[in-house]
């Protein structure tokens, strides 16, 4: 079953899917079915709906972007769960496998994966590859309430605050995919940085010396993916973090903060050659964490020119940049309240706080914890052929 959306990249996911993805369905006899959605939502629903899914696909495939990915992700997670999805949730992996025939603004799941245009991922399709994916979830700091799936990119800062001034509607009508140059500029002459107190658990192996510059990157075949994978399908002990049950030591960070990044993929794309963390990978049970600290103008646009050129960020940003591997991250906009305070205290008024970008839609609640679940989905795919 294949899901269009039809505003993907600007229109060209609907004209994608009739004039080089039908033909060559039909030509090699695949039975197929295909919904063109009328609202956001309207896949997961439509998901949410289907008596015995499983069974009845032998796969769910997005044509578009990676927000109609998310509802298709959204829905097949929901489906195989018993009760709600909280913090505290074990979640069980999804019996459908799902896919993406990338026709959006940036396709950084598909690119991060080997599909980099619609004509290879439909043959991935064809041909059956497939491959095991971390899912990163969004909670609610306050109740621990789901809020988000995410197999990619959530970004606070400089990347959200481009985000929330290219969903104008006009810019979105007038301008398509020229307005994230339009709103790159108004945020960066802006240049904000926002207050931020951190707690995360670190991985139990973190990155070598340059990370996230330096280190095995993730390919084909990946040596560190197959371990995780392995270790998974064969102890009992495996969390979703992707180790023992052994817990890891919390750590703290504050400060003011240009970008907070968390990724579960490198986050590749046309407009970032190597991605914002180069040395990520698709299945390892860990998110990649990268805390830009306050940046002044110079700085700034060094670093963009230079993600834009597939230069690393350890590189450029030097001291500025803070970068870690964690299983868990909780993000507050404000001090968190002391031992036996009840509330929160107050911030100065030059304080203030922004949305989060999670894999291009925005999430409103500036405070969240994020967790990682270790290769929940399987998808149509191979990852990135070897140098």
């Amino acid at each position: 079953m294949f899901f269009i959306n039809p505003i993907s990249g600007g229109g060209q996911a609907l004209r994608l899917m009739t004039r080089r993805i039908i033909p060559h369905l039909k030509a090699a006899a695949m039975p197929f079915d295909y919904i063109v959605t009328t609202h956001s939502g309207h896949a997961r629903e439509w998901i949410l709906e289907q008596p015995d899914i499983g069974k009845a696909f032998d796969g769910l495939i997005a044509v578009g972007g990676d927000g109609i990915f998310n509802e298709i992700l959204d829905g097949v997670i929901h489906r195989a769960q018993d009760e709600k999805i909280t913090s505290k949730s074990d979640l069980s992996s999804p019996t459908v496998r799902v896919g993406i025939i990338p026709a959006g603004s940036t396709d950084s799941i598909g690119c991060c994966i080997g599909l980099g245009d619609p004509v290879s991922a439909l043959i991935h399709i064809l041909l059956g590859d497939h491959m095991k994916l971390d899912v990163g979830a969004v909670f609610r700091v306050q109740d621990g309430s789901l809020i988000k799936f995410f197999c990619a990119f959530l970004g606070y800062g400089f990347f959200s605050d481009t985000l929330r001034n290219s969903e104008k509607h006009w810019l979105r009508r007038y301008l398509g995919k020229t307005r994230y140059m339009l709103a790159g500029a108004k945020t960066f002459f802006l240049n904000r940085a926002y207050p931020g107190y951190i707690s995360y658990r670190p991985a139990a192996e973190a990155g070598p010396d340059g990370y996230p510059d330096e280190g095995l990157t993730c390919r084909q075949n990946c040596p560190v993916c197959s371990e995780v994978g392995e270790k998974k399908s064969s102890t009992s002990a495996f969390s979703f973090s992707g180790t023992s049950d052994e817990e890891q030591e919390w750590q703290t960070l504050d400060g003011r903060f240009t970008n907070v990044i968390a990724v579960s993929l490198c986050c590749k794309s046309e407009k970032s050659p190597k991605g914002l963390a180069p040395t990520s990978h698709c299945g390892d049970g860990c998110l990649d964490l990268l805390f830009v600290k306050k940046l002044g103008y110079f700085r700034l646009l060094n670093y963009l020119i230079s993600t834009s050129r597939g230069i690393g960020p350890r590189s450029v940003l030097g001291e500025n940049l803070h970068a870690c591997r964690a299983y868990e991250l909780v993000f507050r906009s404000k001090k968190p309240p002391l031992d036996g305070q009840l509330d929160t205290p107050e911030v100065t008024p030059t304080e203030s706080s922004t949305i989060w970008n999670c894999d291009g839609e925005i999430v409103q609640e500036p405070d969240i914890h994020v967790k990682i679940y270790c290769q929940l989905i399987d998808i149509f795919g191979s990852g990135l052929e070897s140098s």
